[in-house]
């Protein structure tokens, strides 16, 4: 396996990561309000203010029990989440589904849950759901999110992000102070909820590599990195449009940023920012991260109907790979060139895994509008949801994982959903009238797959429509991460 694949797959720093946060982590189920009490060590002192606040966003956008915003951060002991698994007849696995219409309702003894933070949403559903209604859903996991509660301290906020796993990747950023203007606390949550740990950790570590390598990976330079200097090079391209590298040496040589340090070694840090492989980017910091976790939110969300997410394979990388069940080791790696054609080039088995799993991305990064499709008129952001998907995209994404060496039951059922069978199928009972004719059941099948057979004949056009670089018009600092801009 050669560098760049170590990099991105299983690392022994991700198996770690992985490895605590599953000690941890038990998944997620609904609980009535009653059944939990509060933490011997946490404040349990209510700001009636906050509560009041709460308590009127629930009366006018109604308490969205199911979404992971309003989940609470909950201490349960194995002993009792298994006795009480067992009374409720549900399993373990059933605690991670990713659907909230099958969360698994459980009924506690007092205080047996114990809640970590989120008393002011518990105090505000109390307040305002009837107590047929008081089952909010329990997050029974280490997870936070500021939006609807009181501002907790520094320590607080430190101790719950390392509770999270993510501490290795954020702590590494730490040596750059200039980075934090962009944390988003209140994100963590979705970033979390998101499955997709190995990219969050990829993207964290690109970030951390590029600075560092404008000083020369020295902690005293790296310290000198300050706000300014990363606010006004953010989302910069300098080595992808004249514009920008005009802009970009300006700030630099002048000194407005990178104030700290000497005009000799400005020059030097704007060399490596032109001639250095891991400067070859849009300048990256936390503020594009943040935004850009909305653009694979998205893709995830159309990534996950392949596979189903487990304790043993909490991630969707780690549960495509285990999904991953190639003809044959010695086959070459396939590589898709356009929707409907592929070529052939020399790739051991992990490096057939990489290519598969990272196509199977860039399909969801194409398609995904339309396989969460919903009425947009002239936005300017793709933001899908799931009330319309595409059958025929959501096929052919299936239809390229099994290609690519991927084998799942979710797949395989999607697959037995063909597009074309249904065509087909509608197509014979329109033909004739039902009350005159009718079809041989044991038949019927068999004629579906010969009209089937008849669609493979169709001849893909040799010029397929192509997505044209705009060169007369460049993309503005604040469209270059999070969703894309589609066309008017």
């Amino acid at each position: 396996m050669d560098g760049s694949v170590k990099s991105f797959l299983f690392t022994d720093a991700k198996r770690h990561l992985t490895t605590k946060r599953q000690l941890k982590y038990q998944g997620i189920a609904k609980i009535n309000l009653d059944q939990i009490s509060f933490y011997p060590s946490i404040n349990t002192k209510f700001d009636q203010n906050n509560v009041d606040r709460i308590s009127e966003i629930f009366h006018k956008d109604a308490c969205r029990r199911l979404d992971i915003r309003n989940h609470v951060t909950t201490i349960v002991s194995r002993q009792h989440l298994k006795r009480t698994l067992r009374a409720a007849r549900a399993t373990s696995g059933e605690l991670m589904t990713n659907n909230p219409t099958q969360y698994p309702h459980l009924h506690f003894r007092v205080s047996q849950v114990r809640y970590l933070h989120g008393q002011h949403r518990l105090k505000a559903g109390e307040e305002t759901l009837p107590p047929t209604e008081q089952c909010p859903t329990l997050r029974n996991a280490l997870v936070d999110e500021y939006a609807n509660e009181k501002q907790p301290s520094n320590g607080e906020i430190y101790r719950k992000i390392h509770n999270v796993d993510l501490c290795a990747a954020f702590d590494g950023l730490l040596a750059i102070p200039g980075l934090w203007n962009g944390m988003s606390l209140g994100s963590l949550n979705k970033v979390l909820a998101l499955k997709c740990d190995e990219e969050i950790v990829h993207y964290l570590k690109h970030i951390k590599r590029f600075w560092a390598t404008l000083v020369d990976h020295d902690p005293a330079k790296m310290a000198k990195i300050d706000l300014h200097t990363v606010d006004s090079l953010q989302r910069h391209a300098p080595n992808a449009s004249e514009v920008d590298k005009k802009a970009v040496k300006d700030l630099i040589v002048s000194g407005e940023v990178l104030s700290k340090f000497t005009k000799p070694k400005r020059l030097s840090i704007w060399h490596k920012l032109r001639s250095c492989e891991e400067c070859d980017c849009v300048i990256p910091s936390l503020h594009t991260f943040f935004r850009d976790i909305s653009y694979l939110n998205a893709c995830a969300d159309v990534v996950k109907r392949l596979v189903v997410l487990t304790k043993q394979c909490p991630t969707i990388q780690k549960a495509l790979g285990h999904s991953f069940r190639p003809h044959s080791a010695n086959e070459d790696c396939q590589i898709q060139i356009s929707e409907t054609t592929f070529r052939r080039q020399p790739g051991n088995l992990a490096q057939q895994l990489d290519t598969g799993y990272r196509q199977i991305w860039m399909y969801a990064m194409r398609w995904y509008p339309e396989m969460a499709k919903e009425e947009q008129s002239h936005t300017v952001k793709a933001k899908p949801t799931r009330t319309m998907a595409d059958e025929n995209a959501i096929y052919d994404m299936a239809a390229l994982a099994r290609q690519l060496g991927f084998c799942s039951k979710q797949i395989e059922d999607i697959l037995k959903q063909s597009p074309d069978r249904q065509i087909a199928r509608a197509a014979l009972l329109r033909a004739r009238r039902a009350d005159r004719y009718h079809y041989n059941r044991s038949s019927f099948e068999s004629l579906i797959d010969r009209v089937v057979e008849v669609f493979s004949y169709a001849i893909p056009n040799e010029n397929e429509s192509v997505i044209e670089l705009i060169a007369s018009r460049a993309v503005s600092l604040k469209d270059r991460c999070g969703l894309p801009l589609v066309q008017a």
